[in-house]
């Protein structure tokens, strides 16, 4: 199935910290314990709530599976759902990220 990348914007920010959240608890749980250190909600729902550069949705079959924030020259924040990991969403949001800094010398 093809994934589509789009721009998306702060109306969207619930999806997007929905993303990060699914993608940092599984990536991340053998560090941070969520039993012991409880996911930071306010504060990431917040960032993105605010968040002044450009956001990319990945999407397939309509459903958001990742999420990647731009801001000037710098990749801030990039999420991929656990289910998608291993089928090509983020070589493909990652190539959409790059080529919307076009004029970013380190790429």
């Amino acid at each position: 199935m093809s994934v589509s990348v789009r721009r998306s914007g702060l109306d969207e920010a619930e999806t997007h910290f929905a993303l990060q959240r699914a993608a940092s608890l599984a990536g991340l749980a053998h560090i941070y314990p969520p039993d012991e250190y409880p996911y930071p909600d306010d504060a990431v729902r917040e960032r993105w709530l605010v968040f002044p550069g450009m956001v990319l949705l990945a999407e397939q079959a309509g459903e958001a599976i990742g999420v990647a924030a731009i801001d000037a020259c710098w990749l801030h924040g990039f999420y991929v759902v656990p289910e998608a990991w291993g089928t090509g969403v983020a070589q493909t949001l990652h190539d959409a990220a790059l080529a919307a800094m076009p004029d970013c010398a380190e790429i």
